[in-house]
């Protein structure tokens, strides 16, 4: 009998996790509050992140929620470095023609995603930095946010049209 007792109790708890799992936030349309992750550590960072936060307050849809404990899911930001060529033509003095000159520029994208706590991946997006510089960070960081935010709310309707 006492060699029952734990595959009694492992039976009986496998019900709970099922139903635990079960309601994990499994669709974006299920996102009632989100927590928006610190980028990084410098000024611009926490100015973007302020206004990705702000933008999304505005929202009739989804709650910002103060710390990942209170959230359904985290947005999570995250900076892409690479390169692309880009092609450039120009005329040579006393040569007739165009030439073709070709360099390598540096890109940096801003990648961001919603995951559940379950950390499945409810909503992704990139964005490409160079399209947002300005003189002002504050500028380039609101004008940034709120291409997040509206790209953000269109996916949640769409996925609540989608699924209602």
């Amino acid at each position: 009998m006492l060699k029952l007792l734990p595959a009694i109790a492992l039976l009986s708890l496998a019900p709970a996790i099922a139903s635990e799992q079960r309601n994990g936030i499994e669709r974006l349309r299920e996102v009632r509050a989100i927590y928006v992750a610190d980028l990084a550590q410098t000024e611009k960072a926490k100015i973007l992140r302020q206004e990705i936060i702000s933008e999304l307050a505005r929202s009739n849809n989804i709650a910002v929620a103060r710390t990942p404990a209170e959230a359904d899911a985290v947005l999570a930001l995250s900076i892409k470095h690479g390169s692309k060529n880009v092609d450039s033509t120009y005329e040579e003095f006393g040569q007739p023609g165009l030439k073709t000159n070709t360099k390598i520029v540096a890109t940096q994208e801003l990648v961001i995603r919603l995951n559940s706590r379950q950390n499945r991946t409810l909503w992704s997006a990139k964005f490409d930095l160079g399209n947002f510089a300005d003189a002002s960070e504050t500028k380039s960081a609101r004008a940034l946010a709120n291409k997040v935010g509206r790209t953000f709310q269109k996916a949640v309707e769409k996925d609540r049209k989608l699924h209602p």
